[in-house]
Formats: structure tokens, C-alpha cells, sequence
């Protein structure tokens, strides 16, 4: 828990996938099932999902279900299978990216937090039509950065005429940072290894892997980062509120 809340991501090692499920519903809290508990990531026909296409593409930096209003989630990937060639994880710390950012491009910076973007999703299969409008860079009343949306697949930039060329200036040049593999971290990830992302903040992402040189098949899922935050204050407040309860 204080590995996610300080660096926005945490790996745990070594676990069956049964015990990766119990751990996470009876460590943190119930696993999020808008559309699947949980979702298998591999290599998938007829699919429409970059990550799930049968060539094993590289797949950019970027965050999850930014379509949703006011959603803070966990995201997990756990790992079923992974002999393939490449494919490695990547991770990108988009607050510090977005502070670099601000520093050197403030103006930009500018556009790409005060620019509104809507964020669909329309899923026909379970009847559901999520709209997200929201600048990419979110701050708080203090100007301090909270949110990120960061997703090509489904943002539809209706950007003001007089405004497009400013902005997919901003845009191209913050989108040249999330590449840039100094902001990168990267590693594989192993049978039975669980890696867990605070997903407002830090993206995710993969190298190319080459599917017919193996298999990577991996699992994945949501928990809401609000039952991680109580189990964690639950933590570290049960001294006080047990000595208040035993007096």
C-alpha cells in the first residue's frame, strides 16, 4: 500500500491466480465489474482491442476507463503465461512527466489542462454508454495535478477551429514525452507476477512481442482506489480507535 500511494505502482511476485484474486478482495477490496471481473490480455481474433491484436503491437502509454465520471481505480494485471519474445511492460509516472512538462511548456501545459475532452466508451453487449468530459491534465483548486486522461482509443477531441492548431501542438509535444524512454520503466513481467497501477496517474503499457515465438497471456481488473485508501487508514488509525473503543 505504500509502495502504490508513493510510486503509483506496485509488483508482487510468486502467487497462483487464486491467491492473487483473494489477496485483492480480502486485502484491498472488491474486485470493480462494470464489463468483466476479469479480462484476459492476450493475443485474441476479430478482436478490436490494440493490446489484444493477434500481431503483438507495441501499445503506447496510457491509462484506463478514462471514460468514466470521477473514476480513481486500481488496475491489476496478473500474469498467467509469458514465454513470448518481447512484450515487455512498460510504466510512465505521468505526474512527474506532466510537472516536466509545465516547467518547459507552460503555455502548452495550459491548453492541455484547460481544453475539455469527451471520453466514450459505448458497449452494446452489457447496454452501457459511459461520456467523460474533462480536460487531459486535471488539477485541483490549488493548481496540484490529480487526474490524467490519456487515451487515444476512446477520446473524440472536438476541438474549436480557432483552437486545433494550438492544441495538437500541446498535444504531439506531451504525447512525445509519455515516448520518451528516459520517463519509462521497463520490465517483464513473469508467471505469477501480480503488478498493481494506481491508474489516474501512472500509465501503462507494452514493447512488441512476437506471438509466434510463445505465449503472453495475462489477466486483468479493476479495484476502486477508495477501498485501498480506507484499508490503508484503517491501518494506521486501528491503535487510536481501538484505545478509544477498549476505554
Amino acid at each position: 500500500m505504500d509502495e502504490l500511494c508513493a510510486l503509483g505502482f506496485t509488483l508482487l511476485s510468486n502467487m497462483s491466480i487464486e491467491e492473487m484474486e483473494s489477496f485483492l478482495t480480502k486485502s484491498i477490496g472488491p474486485i470493480n465489474a462494470t464489463f468483466e471481473i476479469v479480462s484476459d490480455v492476450k493475443p485474441t481474433p476479430d478482436t478490436k482491442d490494440l493490446g489484444d491484436l493477434m500481431t503483438g503491437p507495441e501499445v503506447l502509454p496510457h491509462n484506463a476507463h478514462n471514460y468514466k465520471l470521477s473514476k480513481f481505480l486500481m488496475l491489476f494485471f496478473y500474469c498467467l503465461e509469458h514465454n513470448a519474445k518481447g512484450g515487455e511492460s512498460i510504466l510512465v509516472d505521468s505526474f512527474r512527466v506532466c510537472e516536466d512538462f509545465r516547467q518547459k511548456y507552460p503555455e502548452y501545459f495550459k491548453i492541455l489542462s484547460e481544453t475539455p475532452i469527451v471520453f466514450r466508451k459505448f458497449d452494446p453487449q452489457n447496454n452501457y454508454y459511459f461520456s467523460y468530459t474533462a480536460p487531459i491534465i486535471q488539477l485541483d483548486t490549488q493548481g496540484n495535478i490529480y487526474r490524467i486522461c490519456f487515451n487515444q482509443k476512446n477520446c473524440e477531441r472536438t476541438i474549436p477551429f480557432e483552437k486545433t492548431e494550438s492544441f495538437y501542438q500541446a498535444y504531439s509535444i506531451f504525447y512525445h514525452y509519455m515516448k520518451n524512454p528516459a520517463y519509462q520503466y521497463r520490465f517483464r513481467l513473469n508467471d505469477g507476477d501480480c503488478l498493481l497501477i494506481h491508474n489516474v496517474r501512472v500509465m501503462h503499457g507494452r514493447t512488441a512481442f512476437d506471438p509466434r515465438s510463445g505465449i503472453r497471456h495475462l489477466k486483468a481488473g479493476f479495484v476502486d482506489w477508495d477501498y485501498l485508501i480506507a484499508r490503508r487508514n484503517f491501518y494506521q488509525s486501528k491503535h487510536f480507535y481501538l484505545q478509544q473503543f477498549s476505554s
